[in-house]
């Protein structure tokens, strides 16, 4: 099962359980990702279960990623969650923190794996 964890426009960030521990299953689900068209990039990390992807911000482009998971996501007519009522310095500041965590946390949990391997 598929669960959305955070959206704003352009970008996705999915919980997968199926993907923990299957690393074959997270570059499957990535190159599928990858080749919608409107999508710039996707993310499957085998270690956290998670997804997170990239769009250019069409309607089309966030149902067809929808389709794209096969069907185990919530609907994709669904309208997109709105965002946070923040200052626009607040959302800036917010949106960069997150994007730089989640990349300090990717690379740390590579670096992880690959001393391990």
């Amino acid at each position: 099962m598929v669960t959305p964890i955070h959206e704003i426009p352009g970008r996705f960030r999915f919980a997968l359980p199926g993907l923990r521990g299957n690393p074959r299953a997270a570059a499957a689900l990535r190159a599928r990702i990858r080749a919608i068209e409107g999508v710039r990039s996707a993310q499957a990390n085998p270690l956290t279960g998670s997804l997170i992807v990239r769009y250019d911000g069409a309607a089309q482009t966030r149902k067809s990623v929808f389709d794209g998971l096969g069907g185990f996501a919530p609907d994709p007519s669904a309208p997109a969650p709105a965002p946070a009522a923040l200052s626009p310095a607040g959302t800036v500041a917010n949106v960069l923190t997150k994007a730089l965590m989640e990349r300090i946390i990717e690379r740390a949990l590579r670096a992880a794996v690959a001393a391990v391997i």
